[in-house]
């Protein structure tokens, strides 16, 4: 792979908030390099961040793929579980303020101006295209059955395998010889960053799980008399062998 196009390459993994291992790296050298660095001394706003999230589809691909594993749920629930009380529950999910939850996670590792960079990057035409291919093949991956961990970074793999990528190959054609000297400066800080990704993005999943856990349990509470009553009011009309019939 040419240097322009490893660092270019650098630069769309880090845009779509993921990480790869080059050559003689591993993702446990990643997640130790991590451990070694300091939060930035001016970390990303919650204006830049919410900015991110929409430019990169975070928000709509995080909740179409929420949806889809809902729905699962919900056909594992049991016949007298009262519709009403999930509905409010997906509601409660859908409702959930990603941004939000992602701040504290992303102030650790992401500094103003980098956010302010890969706005400006992940904002071009050919970059958005990239990025919805990333996040399809991702979507996949997540369908077949891949750790949403594991997913992003063999979406993004896969881009770096496929040296006739018609985006990538495009995005790198119009590159400008400005653009081209701003990404080669760039380039030991994105080398620098590849550890955070490794280390953000699993935080985040799970900063985002443990919130959606947290609004689940809160309604279950909430409607813990009903979904008793709703219990044993459907225990009494369908008698199995093993209760004493009435």
């Amino acid at each position: 792979m040419k240097c322009r196009d490893r660092v270019l390459l650098l630069a769309i993994v880090i845009a779509v908030g993921s990480s790869i291992a080059f050559a003689q790296q591993t993702t446990t050298n990643l997640l130790q390099q991590a451990q070694e660095l300091h939060p930035p001394e001016h970390p990303v706003t919650q204006e830049q961040l919410r900015t991110y999230f929409k430019v990169c589809h975070i928000e709509s691909f995080s909740l179409q793929l929420t949806h889809e594993k809902m729905e699962q749920q919900r056909k594992q629930l049991p016949e007298w579980y009262p519709q009403p009380v999930w509905d409010e529950i997906e509601q409660a999910v859908d409702n959930i303020d990603l941004p939000q939850v992602a701040l504290p996670i992303y102030q650790k590792y992401l500094s103003e101006e980098d956010a302010g960079w890969l706005i400006k990057f992940s904002a071009t035409p050919q970059m958005q295209k990239l990025i919805r291919s990333i996040l399809d093949k991702d979507r996949a991956l997540q369908h077949e059955g891949v750790d949403p961990n594991q997913a992003r970074s063999q979406a993004v793999a896969s881009v770096a395998e496929d040296e006739e990528n018609a985006e990538l190959r495009r995005l790198a054609a119009l590159m400008t010889p400005a653009d081209e000297r701003e990404l080669k400066l760039r380039a030991t800080h994105l080398e620098q960053m590849q550890p955070l990704l490794a280390q953000l993005r699993p935080e985040y999943n799970q900063a985002l799980k443990d919130k959606q856990t947290e609004l689940a349990k809160a309604i279950t509470s909430k409607h813990a008399g009903e979904l008793s009553q709703a219990k044993r009011k459907f225990e009494a009309e369908h008698p199995t062998d093993s209760q004493p019939h009435q």
